[in-house]
């Protein structure tokens, strides 16, 4: 009806929730087996099989250090750029690297999006040459 292939080598199984077995049942595509994973990604979402989010979150704060590093020249203390166009780059460019798939992983534990947050602080910090006690900028 549909008329979809499943491509049966970039096919993984994940058994999502709380239980300690892993998946022990065979899946087969087109008799291909399919692999069993603790974790996958899918559209760039890292799904692991307590949905935790843990190595997601880590994973948008390590993207948005590495943008930051690229932009560093632009949005360091010496940088003669005004801080309003500073904290423009930072929203537009940072920002996003920070939440991408926040949809789906926005219910995540409040202490991944502390970290998030803390993240985007010290970023702004560093574009304002603000002092580490200020919190939000």
């Amino acid at each position: 009806m549909w008329k979809v292939k499943i491509h049966p080598g970039k096919s993984q199984a994940l058994l999502i929730g709380r239980r300690r077995d892993s998946g022990d049942g065979n899946i087969n595509i087109d008799g291909v087996d399919v692999e069993w994973k603790q974790e996958a990604k899918y559209l760039g979402i890292i799904l692991d099989k307590q949905l935790t989010w843990r190595k997601q979150v880590q994973t948008s704060i390590n993207k948005a250090k590495a943008v930051t590093s690229k932009l560093y020249p632009l949005l360091n203390r010496q940088s003669h750029m005004s801080i309003r166009n500073k904290l423009l780059l930072i929203k537009t460019i940072i920002r996003p690297a920070l939440t991408y798939g926040s949809t789906s992983w926005g219910y995540a534990s409040e202490c991944h999006l502390k970290r998030l947050q803390a993240t985007e602080n010290k970023i702004r910090r560093m574009a304002v040459d603000a002092p580490w006690f200020v919190r939000e900028i």
